[in-house]
């Protein structure tokens, strides 16, 4: 495809996200969830995403200490829940919380880091945490008979996108379209071929292939742009606005936000935008 691609690890899409908007010369694109994505609407409009490759409605979750007596969401109240703020995860929590009928003023949200939340649950620093795996997993298996995964069946559906600034959009739509082509013929090879997948993301990612396959069905890897996209970010906009965790006071128009040109050429019956 003629694509010489340098992959650089963060460990949150928001960090990707910082790193892009901040100006580091060695990226181009980035993958984050919604949430970063919608904070940094409020300040700036020079980035765009340009597809989706992955969704999950059970990636997050939330993993609890039931030697601390958690057993259910209810006995949350009065207890610490570890989430990495600025991420997904935040917004997961107070939707998980609402849906439960616990109120956010009833639970003590720790900020940690995804990479210490395992030691922070170990420690009994936290009494809960809301992540992604592998991050939940390795907490879990640190707990042994102790750990607990609370429901949160439809609670939320993460999805995974690629951001580059406007302006890198504007000057390079062929290589953009190339990517997209390379993604979705990767998509394509996973459906097809999931353990020889599972061995390439637990080599490369150095995980054990136990918890490639523990999480493996949590995912669906297709490429897309989606109306539900645009819900997500205008439903977290205003949670963000009625929580003063912005100064913003209007939620953007995050059709502004998208670049539908590149999917729109490679696959246009994967964008399912309303414009």
């Amino acid at each position: 495809m003629g694509l010489n691609l340098d992959i650089k690890e963060y460990d949150s899409g928001r960090a990707s996200l910082t790193a892009l908007l901040e100006g580091d010369k060695n990226i181009d694109i980035c993958t984050v969830a919604p949430t970063p994505i919608m904070f940094n609407s409020f300040e700036r409009h020079d980035y765009v995403i340009i597809a989706t490759f992955v969704y999950s409605w059970t990636d997050i979750k939330v993993s609890a200490n039931q030697g601390n007596g958690v057993n259910s969401a209810e006995d949350l109240i009065g207890k610490k829940i570890g989430v990495p703020l600025g991420t997904t995860a935040q917004f997961f929590v107070e939707a998980f919380l609402v849906k439960n009928g616990v109120s956010s003023s009833d639970v003590e949200i720790v900020d940690v880091r995804p990479s210490d939340l395992p030691d922070s649950i170990y420690n009994n620093e936290v009494d809960a945490i809301v992540i992604w795996e592998p991050h939940g997993y390795n907490a879990r298996q640190g707990l042994g008979n102790d750990a607990i995964i609370l429901p949160s069946p439809d609670v939320y559906q993460t999805t995974f996108n690629f951001v580059v600034m406007k302006e890198f959009a504007e000057d390079n739509p062929e290589e953009l379209e190339k990517f997209i082509m390379a993604i979705d013929m990767a998509t394509t090879y996973i459906e097809d071929n999931k353990v020889e997948s599972q061995n390439i993301v637990a080599e490369r990612l150095d995980l054990d292939r136990e918890i490639m396959v523990s999480c493996w069905e949590d995912f669906v890897f297709e490429v897309s742009l989606d109306q539900s996209l645009l819900i997500t970010l205008e439903a977290e906009a205003r949670w963000a606005i009625i929580n003063n965790l912005t100064d913003g006071t209007e939620v953007p128009n995050y059709l502004e936000y998208l670049y539908l040109d590149a999917l729109e050429e490679v696959k246009p019956e994967a964008v399912g935008i309303i414009h």
